[in-house]
């Protein structure tokens, strides 16, 4: 089962949301810890969100497993 237009421009649009969102957090966080400890935590987070968007073997191919991995990319993207 494919993801139609409507579907994936919504999980573009949560990601975008996300990382706009999630930008003023972390440059509050740049006042505690150091830019490549920020870098880091957000690729790390990035890793953690592209697995659960990736319909890979052991997960399941819901959309409703899906969107957590799209809000957790976009939370990554705004720490790099």
């Amino acid at each position: 089962m494919g993801m139609g237009v409507a579907v994936s421009g919504l999980g573009l649009a949560l990601i975008a949301l996300f990382a706009g969102a999630g930008g003023p957090l972390w440059g509050k966080t740049l006042n505690f810890w150091d830019i490549r400890k920020v870098c880091a935590a957000g690729l790390l987070i990035e890793a953690f969100g592209i697995f659960f968007i990736g319909p890979a073997e052991p997960l399941p191919t819901s959309f409703g497993f899906m969107f957590p991995g799209m809000a957790l990319l976009g939370v990554g993207v705004a720490a790099v």
